[in-house]
């Protein structure tokens, strides 16, 4: 089902090794700069973050760690959520598109699953996120009336990372 949906998702990357901004060495399933769900601290997650985009773009809250980092290199900005001094999950997103789902596919593989907007929207059947459950990676699409599926040169929002979760049980899911 994922190579019908993923039509022409063997073109070459633009945007260099994508996977080396989810994988580590360090990390057992995706990370963002080494901030890993379920394993890393808040304090390690507020050093890293303001190491990366410097301490007057990090802010932390009760709950959260959020950045902005506007520069040439890497404009992005995202939260870390926190819970009992442990990383939840991090969630990233780019206000101008920085890479497409091809770029993704090239570099990832082919996803687990993919979302689709089913009804409620002007945009049925468009793809809003492609799934890597094994590493506990979430990539968010920008969905568009234009696609069925998802296309190759369909825009990347953002992602998720999370801890790696079984196929079928989205971490924050009821499966009772």
């Amino acid at each position: 089902v994922v190579s019908f949906l993923l039509l022409g998702c063997t073109a070459k990357a633009e945007s260099g090794n994508l996977e080396s901004l989810f994988i580590s060495k360090k990390c057992k399933g995706a990370c963002w700069l080494g901030i890993e769900p379920q394993v890393s601290t808040t304090g390690e997650a507020v050093s890293i973050l303001e190491k990366a985009y410097g301490i007057e773009n990090v802010v932390q809250e009760s709950g959260t760690i959020s950045w902005n980092a506007n520069n040439s290199n890497w404009n992005n900005r995202g939260y870390v959520f926190t819970n009992d001094n442990k990383v939840s999950f991090i969630m990233v997103w780019f206000p101008e598109p920085y890479m497409k789902v091809k770029d993704i596919i090239f570099e990832m593989g082919n996803p687990e699953s993919v979302g689709l907007v089913i009804s409620g929207s002007n945009v049925k059947c468009a793809g809003t996120s492609l799934l890597y459950p094994k590493i506990g990676l979430q990539i968010d699409l920008s969905p568009d009336d234009k696609y069925v599926g998802v296309a190759d040169n369909q825009t990347v929002n953002g992602f998720v990372i999370n801890s790696p979760w079984s196929s079928g049980n989205y971490p924050g899911t009821d499966t009772a």
